[in-house]
């Protein structure tokens, strides 16, 4: 659909279109890793390579900073307890910063409300 696009020769509405396409993908990829993430953290497997933390692992694995990596092993342990919000945010529904705000707040019993 969009590959090999020209951006630089876009209208406004294929701005938009693109943006909200790909921000779903990013999104949808971002819950991939929580559950990659959440998999690491039951088998400690993160353990073995020497690593402090499971953010400490994830943050060199996927070469991003501490900071990063912390927010998304906060948010992939949330999300284990919320299979609701973790398939909205599967299908690229919510965005990690939703996630992440909305998994702070929500249990099993209101996450669907």
């Amino acid at each position: 659909m969009f590959e090999g696009m020209d951006w630089s020769r876009a209208s406004g509405d294929e701005i938009e279109r693109g943006l909200t396409h790909f921000g779903g993908l990013y999104s949808a990829a971002a819950a991939e890793l929580c559950a990659l993430i959440q998999a690491a953290d039951r088998s400690q497997m993160w353990m073995g390579d020497g690593a402090r933390s499971l953010s400490e692992w994830v943050s060199l694995r996927l070469r991003i900073r501490f900071a990063t990596a912390k927010r998304l092993v906060s948010v992939a342990r949330r999300l284990e307890s919320l299979p609701h919000l973790s398939a909205c945010f599967s299908a690229g529904g919510l965005s990690l910063d939703q996630v992440d705000a909305v998994s702070m707040m929500a249990n099993p019993e209101t996450e669907q409300g």
